[in-house]
């Protein structure tokens, strides 16, 4: 994958969508870690060549690596201190470790060509439309999980995010134009019958942000501000996550069933305020979150279902409230100038509510869509749509 990342970024863009659109047919057979570490094993490689060997200068994406880098570095570091099984913290890394395909994504944006970007977003939202479609009939061929949706019977998107970014994508850019109308009202349904909520609140979070002017509104207030209260707004998040839940809960039914599945979370935060790294498959830890779990949703440490659990779990509230704070800021930092940059910049900006509801800022669904956005908004001018 390493080579493919240097050698043929398209095609590699296309394999991780290939592992998106087959994950329930690979889980059994390599594991969701195992994807994930392959892709931020082959990002982080591709982008140490580009950065160190052909000596590139310390722009924003540079920037952003060191990021990933100083943050993946402390769970590893912060495990090692309690543990000595150092091979199995690496893998255990393999999950957050695709947090390199954003750095990756935007260092290599003007490596692929508009026509082929496009593409790609027109594929994967028309295949996934198409076999959920068929998977809702009872024609199943990628084991897509059938789950309740808003209005009965749903299906559950390989990347519910990357649907949405697609369906922005298409809505904004010009390239469609002339079948824009027939893709989007074959796609757009399947918003309403998938099962996850995170999408669905992120779409309409989205559109809200852009009708208000929220880019414009944000842009007026000076930056150390916003991010002096985002890191207050994110330590006390962070800090009080199990009685926020227990609030939630009263008002929205996704939130009921999370005290008992946190449960053993809830009480290894308690114990530790600086987080315990990627903790290691044979840890004392998880033996005990395996013995007292009750489902598959509580046997693990880390859960998509709750991003903020997870990033107090590795870096605890006060490295975790720097972590997301310093991702809000490389937000604020991108100029965005027409329909689509601001509209998925006021995307990006729903992912710190959706990230209640999944895991947006630690695992490669949410990585991916990320890095994917950050192409797109930094991309060249002379490629720019016009839209």
């Amino acid at each position: 994958m390493f080579f493919l990342a240097l050698r043929n970024v398209l095609a590699y863009l296309y394999l991780v969508i290939g592992f998106f659109l087959l994950d329930n047919v690979l889980s059994s057979l390599i594991g969701p870690i195992f994807m994930s570490a392959s892709v931020g094993i082959s990002s982080l490689l591709a982008c140490i060549y580009i950065l160190f060997i052909k000596k590139a200068e310390l722009d924003k994406p540079t920037l952003f690596f060191l990021f990933a880098l100083l943050f993946y570095l402390y769970g590893i570091t912060k495990a090692i201190l309690e543990y000595a099984d150092i091979l199995g913290i690496i893998i255990s890394s393999g999950i957050f470790m695709s947090i390199f395909i954003i750095p990756y994504l935007w260092l290599v944006k003007d490596r692929i060509k508009k026509e082929n970007f496009d593409n790609l977003v027109l594929f994967f939202s028309v295949v996934t439309a198409l076999l959920s479609y068929l998977a809702l009939i009872g024609i199943n061929f990628l084991e897509f999980p059938l789950r309740s949706a808003f209005f009965g019977p749903g299906v559950q998107l390989p990347n519910a995010l990357f649907y949405i970014f697609c369906i922005i994508y298409i809505y904004c850019t010009n390239t469609f134009d002339k079948y824009r109308i027939l893709i989007l009202t074959f796609c757009i349904p399947i918003i309403i019958v998938q099962g996850h909520f995170s999408a669905t609140l992120a779409l309409f979070l989205a559109f809200f942000l852009y009708f208000i002017h929220a880019q414009n509104i944000i842009k007026v207030i000076p930056k150390f501000i916003i991010a002096f209260i985002s890191f207050g707004l994110f330590f006390t998040l962070l800090d009080n996550l199990e009685a926020i839940n227990i609030v939630l809960s009263q008002y929205f039914p996704e939130f009921s069933s999370r005290g008992s599945q946190n449960f053993m979370r809830y009480w290894l935060l308690a114990n530790e305020s600086m987080g315990y790294g990627f903790i290691p498959s044979n840890s004392i830890i998880l033996d005990r979150i395996e013995t007292y779990s009750l489902s598959r949703y509580d046997s693990t440490v880390g859960t998509v279902d709750d991003g903020y659990i997870n990033i107090a779990l590795i870096f605890g509230p006060i490295i975790g409230s720097v972590y997301l704070t310093i991702f809000l800021l490389f937000l604020l930092n991108i100029n965005s100038d027409n329909k689509l940059d601001n509209l998925l910049i006021c995307f990006l900006y729903s992912f710190f509510v959706v990230n209640l509801t999944f895991s947006a800022f630690s695992f490669l669904q949410g990585f991916f869509v990320i890095g994917l956005s950050f192409l797109v908004l930094n991309r060249k001018k002379d490629i720019e749509d016009s839209s």
